[in-house]
């Protein structure tokens, strides 16, 4: 059995460039340790095709083509798919899984029959396609060593002290806790941070989609909420605008020096060791979190339980990307959209029991990825059938869904109200968005309108002694906890400006230049 190296070489290469090549653009928001597993699959899935089409066919040179073939269909499919979804002919919707599907095993089936009945020698094509194949591996190579040194520099830098001297230690992230000394109170209320990830503003909604929210306002208000009609946010993107919420501060200007993804990994670090949570760390109280499963928010560095872990999809963000860009993309989407409907029902379930399991007084934190696409909820609660996941922070594609979902996040939130406030009256509830929807944006040049909806979102805070005097029309994110420590922990933080800058956050821009542009005056006129 005679074995050319370069007829066994390619499907190798090719198994594994889609995974680094998609670490080394994504690495900021994914540990490294996640694509082992994805790697090992694809290698030893290459190593069994190669293999079984060798016992079929007798001919190294034929299979390594013929899995070579199914391995860039594979892996291409789901690209293919994304571009060309949300093409339309009139009503009609043409691209689907069904047909494109179809497509890719029709050019699968030729091109595996053009390869058998062939009588042509394919030592040559080989060899080019093996040439084609390091070429790639070697182009991709410089960024994914570059992206496995920084994630893992910035990791070892990070060095927390005693929780009577609490500071981060990195040279990359400058600044220390200094308030500690001056939180203190008698009585340490609990705390509930509840976020509605892409839940618009109530004005805007009105204004946009025609739908009218004024009876959910009303009913904050009557329970005792700060609740305006018109509210923005700081930032149009959830990293960019969690960061800003838990560091209560705007996020640094990027430095000369620093590369893109420099920032980007420095700005994650600062929303991991924050210092809202390094706060209520040092009052002592129970940190809880629910985060959707990948999220950035996922590795706390002041975190002392999280809930409904069990709902979470146990893939990593890595492996949910990469399946994403491979042929099972429809299946995944099938099995991601019946966890994020049972992972949202259990925080909801579950977020209003957490005071009596608990002795300290407890911050919980419940970000859901809701009612932010893709939408699986009806008005009622309902399952809706071909929720689309995507790819692309933001993308709303479809108005009267999420309209539903509005209603049913609506639902949902005044019955966890109502259940908290029976359980602790004294409780602190604040309810916001991240940012608002973004139906046909161009996330370079965003229109006036686009950025208005986007950054319209919504704002409800519940203070115990129902003291509002400390809250002003206008408020923005950066200043909410600024108010709940001074008000409630004896600090003394000043309140900022409230402003809105803007960054292209689609996934055109993720890798871009990072420049913030001040559009305070075009939201707000």
């Amino acid at each position: 059995m005679n074995i050319s190296k370069t007829s066994v070489f390619h499907p190798f290469l090719f198994a594994i460039f889609p995974i680094i090549h998609l670490y080394s653009i994504n690495f900021i928001e994914v540990p490294m340790d996640d694509i082992i597993f994805p790697m090992f699959v694809s290698i030893l899935v290459t190593g069994s095709l190669l293999f079984l089409s060798q016992i079929i066919l007798k001919d190294w040179t034929k299979s390594s083509l013929i899995v070579s073939l199914l391995l860039v269909l594979s892996f291409s499919y789901g690209h293919i798919y994304h571009l060309l979804n949300g093409m339309a002919l009139e009503d009609l919707e043409i691209v689907r899984h069904r047909y494109l599907m179809v497509v890719f095993l029709v050019i699968f089936i030729i091109g595996t029959i053009a390869i058998v009945k062939t009588q042509i020698k394919f030592n040559n094509l080989n060899k080019i396609i093996t040439a084609i194949a390091i070429t790639l591996i070697l182009i991709t190579m410089p960024s994914f060593v570059y992206a496995g040194t920084s994630t893992s520099e910035i990791s070892d830098d990070i060095q927390v002290q005693t929780v009577d001297d609490i500071q981060v230690q990195n040279p990359r992230i400058s600044y220390e806790l200094k308030n500690t000394a001056k939180l203190n109170s008698t009585e340490k209320p609990d705390i509930y941070y509840i976020l509605l990830d892409g839940y618009g503003g109530t004005a805007r909604m009105k204004q946009d989609l025609n739908f009218d929210n004024y009876e959910f306002l009303s009913e904050l208000t009557n329970r005792g909420f700060f609740a305006p009609d018109s509210s923005s946010g700081n930032y149009p993107s959830t990293k960019w605008q969690m960061t800003s919420i838990f560091s209560m501060n705007y996020l640094p200007s990027k430095e000369k020096e620093q590369s893109d993804q420099e920032y980007y990994s420095s700005i994650i670090e600062i929303f991991k060791t924050n210092e809202v949570m390094r706060n209520f760390h040092h009052l002592n109280y129970e940190i809880i979190n629910f985060q959707p499963k990948g999220f950035i928010t996922q590795q706390f560095l002041f975190n002392d339980q999280t809930f409904c872990q069990q709902e979470q999809l146990k893939q990593s963000k890595f492996t949910q990307m990469l399946l994403r860009t491979t042929i099972l993309n429809y299946l995944n989407n099938q099995i991601v959209v019946n966890v994020y409907r049972e992972s949202i029902l259990c925080g909801f379930s579950e977020i209003s029991n957490l005071t009596e399991k608990n002795d300290k007084p407890i911050f919980v934190y419940m970000h859901l990825a809701f009612p932010h696409p893709p939408y699986v909820f009806g008005p009622n609660g309902e399952y809706v059938f071909g929720g689309k996941v995507q790819t692309e922070e933001g993308s709303f594609v479809d108005e009267e869904k999420y309209v539903d979902s509005i209603k049913f996040a609506n639902k949902k939130t005044l019955e966890v109200i109502e259940n908290i406030l029976r359980n602790n009256e004294n409780s602190i509830i604040i309810i916001q968005s991240d940012h608002g929807y973004d139906f046909g944006i161009n996330y370079e040049n965003p229109s006036d309108m686009s950025l208005k909806q986007r950054f319209s979102t919504l704002n409800a805070i519940y203070f115990p002694d129902q003291n509002q005097d400390i809250l002003y029309d206008g408020i923005t994110p950066v200043n909410t906890f600024r108010i709940v420590f001074n008000e409630y922990f004896n600090a003394s933080y000043p309140i900022l400006d409230d402003r809105m800058y803007y960054h292209p956050y689609g996934v055109t821009g993720v890798h871009t230049d990072v420049k913030f542009q001040d559009v305070t005056e075009i939201i707000l006129n």
